[in-house]
């Protein structure tokens, strides 16, 4: 049974189309809003050419694209996505994103989420649908 309250959920919420499909439309029928993390919002400029470079040590379990989901559907070019280097580093619109500002970008997120959720079902799946095609484009590049 679901509950009326809303989600807020980290990415990816399912790497499955058929069951982001399933999901998106049981939130629907119940009336839940459905938010996945989207700190980048607060450090994207949408009118830019998006983030255009993004690198970290380590990246978790999902893999880099599924990590990074934000920044490839922010993208408006075809972002540069590495996981070799021995230190973090994001650059959106030539500027250097310091960690710090990833830490307020997530408390800002969280503040507006607890003040007004928002339902993402639909940019949910637009993101989604962009990991998709760029891991396609990077499995044809090579």
């Amino acid at each position: 049974m679901w509950l009326k309250k809303p989600v807020l959920c980290e990415k990816p919420i399912c790497k499955d189309p058929d069951e982001l499909l399933a999901l998106m439309a049981e939130c629907r029928k119940a009336g839940t809003r459905l938010q996945m993390v989207s700190q980048y919002d607060y450090l994207v400029d949408r009118k830019s050419h998006g983030p255009s470079h993004w690198d970290y040590y380590k990246s978790g379990g999902d893999g880099l694209a599924w990590d990074c989901i934000q920044i490839i559907g922010h993208a408006k070019e075809r972002p540069s996505l590495k996981n070799m280097s021995p230190i973090w580093s994001c650059m959106i619109n030539g500027k250097p994103l310091q960690i710090e500002q990833m830490d307020f970008a997530y408390i800002w997120m969280i503040r507006d989420w607890l003040d007004k959720p928002r339902d993402d079902i639909d940019r949910i799946l637009e993101s989604h649908k962009a990991v998709a095609k760029w891991e396609a484009d990077c499995k044809s590049a090579s």
